[in-house]
């Protein structure tokens, strides 16, 4: 997603959310946390509990936050657009519970899998893949636990380097057997 892209509307909104969750375990994780935060404030509406039904959303941001960086290795929607992306993993959850999760990705011409990589230097949705003039571009690498690798996730977007093919390695270079 473009940084500070707003989006005028959820129907927009809704192929970037999913470009943003295109592997199945970031998925997963937003279903667990979601049921669970949705079970955790049903539990404290029906106790007459207020401190449990605040702690919903803490507990599911705190599950939902992580994936991103671990898995997708792209900042969470909630960032930039926290309404849309609600409305997204309530989508999302609900598309899931239906089955319709991969008809969604097929729809808007995603890959359901997460296996074409990492999906935040995809294009984005909708838009074109990398052609000669455009060559295709990858994160420089950086440990996640490491001040430079979080900043570049969460805060400052990270350097990218264009993709390069390994050199072929010289036949003087091969061990004899």
């Amino acid at each position: 997603m473009p940084k500070g892209k707003k989006f005028a509307t959820f129907k927009e909104f809704w192929p970037e959310y999913l470009r943003l969750h295109s592997k199945p375990v970031t998925r997963a994780v937003h279903y667990v946390g979601t049921l669970g935060g949705l079970a955790l404030a049903a539990t404290g509406i029906a106790l007459s509990a207020p401190a449990l039904i605040a702690l919903a959303p803490v507990f599911i941001y705190g599950i939902l936050f992580p994936s991103h960086p671990i898995f997708e290795k792209n900042r969470p929607a909630t960032l930039r657009n926290p309404v849309m992306s609600v409305g997204g993993d309530f989508k999302m959850l609900f598309c899931w519970l239906t089955g319709r999760v991969r008809s969604e990705f097929k729809k808007h011409g995603l890959d359901y899998t997460g296996k074409t990589g990492n999906n935040q230097n995809d294009p984005p949705a909708g838009s074109s893949a990398p052609t000669a003039e455009t060559p295709e571009v990858k994160p420089a690498s950086q440990p996640i636990g490491s001040k430079r690798g979080l900043r570049g996730i969460f805060g400052k977007r990270a350097k990218t380097a264009a993709v390069q093919k390994p050199a072929a390695p010289s036949q003087g270079s091969q061990p004899k057997i």
